[in-house]
């Protein structure tokens, strides 16, 4: 019964501090100051508060603010702001028509509205109608489109046609020659279905050939991971041979793992001798196969990574080894909380929780007692101190709750924190 309670007592207070943010937020939409109205109806959209009288915003003298109120009516608005939206759709600002058109298809997507916006005379409005309502134009209203004098809507209109067609012979043609990388993506993805071995004999001829930019190469091995195992391995071993390639390895090194899980030591040795590679990308990759395959054997080649120069290394590292359960990370984790990356302190909070460590639970409520933390760290500490059942955070967290200068977002994490912790806790202090 009191858990109950408490859990109203939260909403309510979810509640209050929503409408409490929506009047603060209202208000600023009559500031003579554009950035304070831009605030404003920001903060309305994040609350989800709908107001008519933002409407008057279709007037206003600064884009950003009229752009800012088409984001809105999108997010929060119904059929009954179409003439607003209309109206926006006529703004002297390609960013407002394009926010507005956003907005069209979001609450009253007519297929006749958006086939008019087609021949719009601005070829950003002709690109973001080709990506929104691709699968709903026709083939004949898209076909004129892959000749515009707009590369950017022809790529697009490309994209749309694939989307389209089944034509085999048409989507062998766009993967040998577009000029276009995320078209030949598309149809390499299409000819998966319908010709397999045509894509195998593609990605093997490609990596081989200077014909294509390392950028073209790079989307295109996106779709690799979608090959029988036998094909993939197959490719990448001609793809590690060749030096000239090793720009996409961090993309590569991933597959390689997947397809040897079942023998880890094939893939530890791999993985080993990419730990010390000068490009940092390819160093995580290697991290976070090692962390993929969870093999106790690499614990000590993971622990020295956390002395790693980049910090996407260092953290990936100090994860890896909380999921190894290696409670050896309890000596350093002290030094870890006082690393300068964000994301290096946020994966030893995480490892903290993770391994149980108790005697460093203080450290939830120090950080987030902290204002000068990052946000999502103070929100990390907030939810894994009520994930360890960790008591001495109870005043903490009633504390921030009715702090009422604190951010919301980490005030609304400590009442959820606060409930799952202690439910008296929560009507002692909701109730007054």
């Amino acid at each position: 019964m009191s858990f109950k309670m408490a859990k109203d007592l939260v909403i309510e207070f979810q509640a209050r501090e929503v409408t409490r943010l929506s009047r603060q937020y209202m208000d600023l939409l009559d500031s003579p100051h554009p950035s304070v109205r831009l605030q404003g109806i920001n903060g309305l959209k994040k609350t989800g508060t709908w107001t008519e009288y933002a409407l008057k915003l279709a007037e206003d003298s600064n884009f950003g603010v009229r752009k800012a109120l088409a984001e809105y009516i999108k997010e929060t608005g119904t059929q009954d702001q179409q003439p607003v939206i209309e109206q926006l759709l006529m703004d002297p600002d390609d960013r407002v028509r394009m926010s507005a058109l956003n907005a069209l298809y979001a609450i009253n997507p007519e297929p006749e509205r958006l086939r008019v916006l087609l021949q719009d005379p601005s070829p950003k409005i002709r690109v973001r109608v080709l990506k929104l309502a691709a699968s709903e134009l026709p083939p004949e209203d898209v076909q004129p489109l892959l000749e515009d004098r707009h590369v950017s809507v022809r790529a697009e209109a490309y994209q749309a046609f694939i989307e389209r067609t089944e034509d085999t012979v048409a989507l062998e043609k766009i993967a040998q020659e577009t000029p276009f990388p995320q078209a030949r993506k598309s149809a390499l993805l299409k000819l998966l279905v319908f010709r397999p071995d045509f894509v195998q004999k593609f990605f093997s001829e490609m990596l081989s050939s200077d014909r294509y930019t390392e950028q073209e190469k790079k989307v295109a091995l996106t779709t690799l991971k979608h090959l029988p195992y036998d094909a993939i391995a197959s490719i990448l071993r001609q793809a590690f041979d060749d030096p000239r390639l090793r720009a996409h390895y961090p993309v590569l090194i991933p597959l390689y793992v997947e397809i040897n899980l079942d023998s880890p030591a094939t893939a530890i040795s791999f993985l080993t001798t990419w730990l010390e590679a000068e490009e940092p990308k390819i160093r995580l990759a290697a991290v976070k196969g090692f962390g993929k395959l969870a093999e106790p054997a690499t614990v000590t080649l993971l622990r020295e990574r956390l002395q790693d120069s980049d910090e996407t290394v260092r953290a990936a590292a100090v994860d890896a080894l909380a999921r190894l359960m290696d409670y050896e990370l309890e000596k350093v984790v002290g030094d870890l909380l006082q690393d300068h990356s964000y994301l290096v302190r946020k994966a030893a909070i995480k490892a903290i929780s993770r391994l149980k460590l108790e005697d460093e639970y203080a450290n939830f409520v120090e950080r987030m007692n902290e204002k000068k933390e990052e946000t999502r760290l103070r929100v990390a500490c907030i939810e894994h101190s009520a994930k360890a059942r960790y008591g001495f955070a109870i005043e903490s967290l009633k504390r921030i709750m009715g702090d009422l200068s604190e951010v919301s977002l980490i005030r609304s994490a400590a009442a959820y924190a606060l409930l799952r912790l202690s439910p008296a806790a929560v009507i002692e202090l909701l109730s007054q």
